[in-house]
């Protein structure tokens, strides 16, 4: 399987047939990403804001702004508290 080297150094991303998963080799933290959490992942990496991943989230999929909203808040929440981001 591929594997590229997340924007932090300490986390690496690898992307399998269901999606990816982000591993912080310091600690061991791990999250499994399905295709949503793929796209914010690597949106956040590009540099993009919140404004700008929620528009690409409703362009994308069946969902309207105030939840994508809360869905990208609660995604960065969770990146940072197993320090993956």
């Amino acid at each position: 399987m591929p594997r590229k080297k997340d924007s932090s150094p300490k986390v690496h991303v690898v992307d399998t047939e269901y999606g990816q998963v982000l591993l912080n080799e310091a600690d061991g933290a791990y999250l499994h990403l399905n295709a949503t959490a793929a796209l914010i992942k690597s949106r956040l990496d590009a540099g993009d804001d919140t404004d700008a991943i929620v528009r690409a989230l409703v362009d994308e999929y069946d969902v309207d702004a105030d939840t994508a909203r809360r869905d990208v808040e609660a995604f960065c929440r969770a990146l940072d508290e197993k320090g993956l981001r």
